[in-house]
């Protein structure tokens, strides 16, 4: 065969291989086909925010229930929480531990694997739960790899990336979705197998800051994705990503508009004297409700809209529920937050029984983590 031939045969065949792994980049805000029947929300501004007062509940929550961890499990910084058939996926940022206790509180697996051996990872930037596998998957952005344990904490295998990536979510069998960033602030988001095989579009976005790992939200078996800054929700089913929710009032934070202000980066962002309108943030969602943080200016309150009706409520503080950023996905109806009390709280507590729950008084001088479940009508 003709050497000049051969050669072109094989750029031929690279070069079809290489259009098939690369799908063509798109705008994640823009390039969505937006569905006809799109819940929109429309935010309320601070001035506009119910004041929560009294013990009374607000009527869309049933009732709220603790469970104070046992004396064993030591957590200095829950950074990510995962909840799984009655078990509890804790992501322990500052001991860089996975703990893992069950619907009593009490430890099952501890898992703590520090190191530069074959089965250890370098750091954990971020972990989910694989259901299908049944294994926790750490993403160690140090190392650039994906490490498998199994829930009791050993090491099964581990798969090498070739970006580094800010957090991640399995989605199903080995297909996660990764988001990636640059200093710039533009971002995008991939749906790929852990073996680093590209299933769907490069979507692009801009985006100022990334304030926690909460850009996902894993109800049952489906994944949502939730940018702060932008107008949408997105839902993730195999190798589609869709909007499912509109918030109406957010300040669009794409990049025409930071550019129509000279903004180019985040340091200039908080330089410029503009309005940078209502954000949304750190989103939680049941099968039913959608809870998030918003923030105008220094005023931070939270918003909370029925799914099924599309009706909302905005206040300054929701009993239960918390701080969006320390709240998760449970199961049905019910979200979960993490709370670490401290001594001065307790005190207080002591001082004024009346004013708070009874668990609160229960707890005495234990400072141990413990979990606050909220249950929606």
């Amino acid at each position: 065969m003709n050497p000049l031939v051969k050669y072109s045969i094989t750029f031929i065949t690279f070069s079809i291989l290489v259009s098939c792994n690369n799908k063509v980049n798109k705008n994640l805000e823009f390039d969505a086909n937006e569905p006809s029947n799109i819940l929109e929300i429309t935010i309320k501004d601070k001035n506009n925010v119910t004041k929560y007062k009294g013990k009374e509940l607000p009527e869309f929550i049933d009732t709220i229930w603790y469970m104070s961890l046992t004396d064993s499990v030591l957590i200095g910084e829950v950074s990510k929480l995962y909840f799984l058939n009655d078990t509890f996926f804790i992501f322990d940022k500052l001991t860089k531990s996975i703990i893992v206790v069950n619907n009593k509180g009490k430890l099952v697996t501890y898992l703590n694997a520090q190191g530069k051996g074959p089965e250890e990872y370098l750091a954990i930037n971020d972990f989910t739960v694989n259901s299908d596998s049944r294994e926790i998957v750490i993403h160690d952005n140090d190392s650039k790899q994906l490490l498998y344990y199994n829930f009791k904490g050993e090491f099964t295998h581990r798969r090498p990336l070739r970006e580094f990536y800010h957090c991640f979510e399995h989605i199903s069998n080995n297909v996660y979705a990764f988001v990636s960033y640059k200093y710039t602030n533009e971002c995008s988001l991939k749906l790929m197998t852990d073996q680093n095989k590209l299933i769907s579009p490069v979507y692009e976005f801009y985006k100022i800051s990334f304030n926690s790992l909460k850009l996902f939200q894993k109800v049952q078996d489906k994944v949502y994705f939730f940018p702060s800054y932008l107008r949408f929700g997105y839902s993730i089913e195999k190798d589609k990503i869709t909007p499912f929710v509109k918030l109406v009032n957010n300040k669009l934070m794409d990049q025409n508009y930071l550019k129509k202000y000279g903004v180019e980066d985040f340091k200039s962002f908080h330089s410029k004297k503009l309005d940078k309108g209502i954000r949304a943030s750190s989103f939680t969602q049941t099968e039913n409700y959608l809870y998030y943080t918003l923030a105008e200016e220094s005023k931070i309150y939270y918003g909370i809209t029925n799914l099924l009706d599309g009706e909302s409520k905005f206040s300054d503080f929701f009993p239960g529920l918390g701080t969006s950023n320390n709240t998760f996905f449970y199961n049905n109806n019910t979200i979960i937050s993490w709370n670490i009390p401290h001594e001065k709280f307790l005190e207080t507590v002591k001082k004024n029984p009346e004013n708070y729950d009874p668990f609160f008084s229960t707890i005495e001088d234990n400072l141990n983590p413990f979990l606050i479940f909220t249950k929606l009508k």
